[in-house]
This record gives C-alpha cells, sequence and structure tokens, in this order.
C-alpha cells in the first residue's frame, strides 16, 4: 500500500538536493573541476536525490510488481531516455 507520508517524505528529499544543486549550477566548469570538495557535494546531492526516487519508484510499485523486474525496468527507462549511459 502507498503511504502518502513516504511519498510527500520522498519528494521533499528530491526537491531539496535538486534546489542545493541549483545554487551551484551557475559555477563554472574550471571552478568545479579545481574544488574536490565542491565536487563531492554535487555528487551526494545527485546520489542522494536519486536514491529518493528510485525508493519513491519502489514505494509505488512495492506488491504491484517482482522488485527485481521493476528495477531492471526502471534502469531500462531512464537508459532510453539519456538519464543513464
Amino acid at each position: 500500500m502507498v503511504e502518502k507520508a513516504t511519498v510527500l517524505k520522498l519528494l521533499d528529499a528530491i526537491e531539496r538536493r535538486l534546489e542545493r544543486l541549483q545554487e551551484r549550477s551557475a559555477t563554472s566548469l574550471d571552478v568545479y573541476l579545481a574544488d574536490p570538495d565542491l565536487q563531492a557535494v554535487v555528487e551526494r546531492n545527485f546520489e542522494i536525490a536519486i536514491q529518493a526516487a528510485v525508493d519513491l519508484g519502489a514505494h509505488t510499485l512495492a506488491g504491484l510488481e517482482d522488485l527485481r523486474t521493476y528495477v531492471a525496468q526502471m534502469t531500462a527507462r531512464f537508459e532510453a531516455v539519456g538519464v543513464l549511459p
């Protein structure tokens, strides 16, 4: 069963991380590449946003499909639209 509180929590986590990434989007590539701490912050925010999106999908589809099948299909869909290489 999909729990509204869980969905809202995950959506909030995604939104907060995307806002943090947006704040850093004006940083030039040269500055970004020269600052390993900034790279770590950006990478971690991506990781958390992606994990929350995966968790949201898993929560939404829990009980509807075999989770392994779902993850494989989700990965294929992300590749199809260019989110994953």
